[in-house]
């Protein structure tokens, strides 16, 4: 019987030994996250917001999937940019976007404009009738944000007769995409200091709430 409390009690040790250790490796893992973050000079939730920003671009949002309250969220999410240390953040992290996805600002840019700049007319035939789906020149069918087909018939029941289709296209809307464009370009009186701003800062500020 002593011998067995003996061991009951090294086991005990060595169990209390191996809390103790996991407890002070999970400090040492808790102070290097925190001494990352004081080194970005950013909070967690700060952190969280520019990751959040990047989804959408829209700063109410982010504020409030980062956790701030919906009832400050468009304000938290203004005073986020007035700080230097968060565009500083975001701009490292769009870069690194840019990288991940292969998708750069000629792309995007080139992508807005086929919308900005879709031509209704090429969809159709010289008679008014739509393309066919794989016949609208490919920059066309990228503004194009669907296309519904509708069977028709006349009469009801077993004596209704088919008597065609009616065809619906949507385009994505232009307003946006042009505004976006043209603060890119600098066009707005008023805003003539955006000429060569960066794409995201571009797409923030013509999708940032009003």
């Amino acid at each position: 019987m002593p011998a067995r409390k003996k061991t009951k009690k090294k086991t005990a040790k060595k169990t209390a030994k191996k809390k103790a250790q996991k407890k002070v490796a999970k400090k040492k893992i808790a102070k290097k996250k925190v001494a990352k973050i004081k080194e970005d000079g950013l909070s967690p939730k700060q952190l969280c917001f520019c990751n959040e920003y990047l989804v959408d671009f829209n700063a109410t949002q982010a504020a409030i999937r980062a956790g701030y309250s919906k009832k400050t969220a468009k304000e938290q999410g203004y005073k986020q940019f007035t700080k230097v240390h968060i565009r500083e953040k975001l701009q490292e992290l769009i870069q690194k976007q840019t990288v991940r996805t292969q998708i750069d600002a000629d792309k995007v840019i080139k992508e807005i404009s086929r919308v900005a700049l879709a031509d209704v007319r090429l969809a159709f035939n010289k008679d008014g009738t739509l393309k066919a789906i794989h016949d609208i020149p490919e920059d066309l069918g990228r503004a194009i944000s669907g296309i519904e087909v509708e069977e028709t018939y006349e009469g009801t029941g077993k004596d209704r007769v088919w008597t065609g289709y009616v065809k619906k296209i949507k385009f994505w809307s232009k307003d946006k995409q042009l505004e976006v464009l043209m603060r890119h370009l600098g066009l707005f009186k008023e805003d003539n200091k955006q000429v060569g701003q960066t794409l995201a800062s571009a797409v923030h500020e013509a999708l940032k709430e009003k």
